[in-house]
């Protein structure tokens, strides 16, 4: 027996598509708060995990490593190398004795280290003790000679004279009597009785240095001082027109209380007129440095290449080579001509990184450039990225 009812018929393909279709998963989002990484629940039972803040925790760390080492790492090395150059001077130098100089920043003051001085007459020498007495020391008439110095105090240039009484009784001096040798004053170094001078002993054909206290009495011109000459130097000789001079040099004794800072002209020797004396030149290393750098326009251009690191400079100046002008009258030196010197640029260690400290790299290459033609300047920085050098405690200098 048949229904009549006849049921509905099933959709296949509709069914077939729903099973096609792939099911989509519930997720459940976890954050746990101590690793603060996204943890992915789905249905299937599989985590999935969020990268992102992984990578985000990495590049932090390493940000934070890289800024840690910048700033406890950074350190600059910087080394020096010095070249020596050798100029040939054309400009003119003058030169005048230091007790008369007036001009010090233009005109070179040199001293004088006489032939055959005694120890404690050298301008370098320390002065003696002085011993304590209720009266000065007095010193009698016959002696030798007498000092005039050209100051009371060290240094000073020191000349042996004679003293000449022509008047009709013995005449006292006291200690630093003032004297006037060709317009300079120079002070007697001691208290002296001088009596009345033999006759022959006038010495009226040699300059006279009068006391410049007895000015407007008639012991001016009846008193007065000439220069003494020691008739046992037998190795010099006084000239006058073509007649020779035989000069030599002070002993290594004197030689040797010659300070450091000082530079002997010993190329050449020049001879006194005045005293009768050969003599060596020094001049001081800083007073010529300055009257070179005033007068000289070639020093002038070097020292202006050099601007950049002026602070920490100082500079070693030797003299190659060398001719006087020498006074006709005096036999003096009036100025230096020919001068050949080696500059050396120094550099004050100690000063380096307090100037430097903080400059950008762009600046140091600047200054490197600039002076590269007499000092080479070498910078190295750690780490290698850091664009400013850096702090006075970590910056190391090399002077080779």
């Amino acid at each position: 027996m048949y229904s009549d009812i006849i049921p509905p018929k099933k959709n296949k393909s509709k069914l077939d598509k729903i099973k096609a279709e792939p099911q989509k998963n519930k997720v459940l989002k976890y954050e746990p708060i101590i690793t603060s990484r996204e943890v992915y629940h789905t249905i299937d039972g599989k985590d999935k995990k969020s990268k992102l803040p992984f990578i985000l925790m990495i590049l932090t760390l390493l940000i934070l490593s890289i800024v840690y080492y910048s700033v406890f790492n950074n350190k600059t090395n910087i080394s020096f190398e010095s070249k020596s150059t050798i100029f040939e001077i054309k400009d003119n130098i003058p030169m005048i004795l230091s007790e008369k100089n007036q001009k010090a920043s233009t005109t070179l003051s040199y001293n004088l280290i006489y032939n055959n001085e005694i120890k404690d007459r050298n301008i370098f020498a320390p002065l003696p003790e002085v011993v304590a007495s209720t009266s000065d020391q007095v010193v009698s008439a016959p002696v030798d000679y007498f000092n005039l110095n050209t100051s009371t105090t060290s240094p000073f240039t020191t000349k042996k004279v004679k003293l000449i009484n022509n008047t009709n009784t013995t005449v006292p001096l006291r200690k630093d009597t003032r004297f006037d040798v060709g317009g300079v004053t120079y002070y007697l170094e001691n208290t002296a009785n001088i009596k009345v001078s033999d006759k022959n002993a006038s010495g009226t054909d040699m300059i006279k240095y009068k006391v410049i206290g007895f000015k407007g009495s008639d012991d001016y011109d009846n008193f007065y001082a000439i220069d003494y000459i020691d008739e046992s130097q037998s190795d010099q000789t006084v000239s006058t027109g073509s007649e020779i001079k035989t000069v030599t040099g002070p002993d290594d004794e004197i030689l040797s209380l010659i300070p450091e800072n000082f530079i002997s002209l010993k190329k050449s020797y020049v001879f006194d007129n005045t005293i009768n004396q050969s003599a060596l030149v020094v001049v001081d290393k800083k007073d010529f440095e300055k009257v070179l750098l005033t007068n000289s326009k070639i020093l002038q251009d070097y020292v202006g290449l050099l601007k950049p690191v002026v602070d920490i400079l100082e500079y070693e100046i030797n003299i190659n080579d060398y001719e006087l002008t020498l006074d006709s009258t005096t036999g003096l030196p009036l100025s230096f001509k020919n001068l050949t010197i080696e500059i050396k640029p120094m550099i004050k260690k100690d000063l380096v990184a307090k100037t430097f400290k903080g400059f950008s790299k762009e600046t140091m290459k600047k200054i490197k450039s600039e002076i590269s033609k007499y000092i080479n300047m070498e910078i190295h920085y750690s780490p290698f990225w850091m664009s400013n050098v850096s702090d006075e405690d970590n910056i190391s200098v090399e002077v080779k």
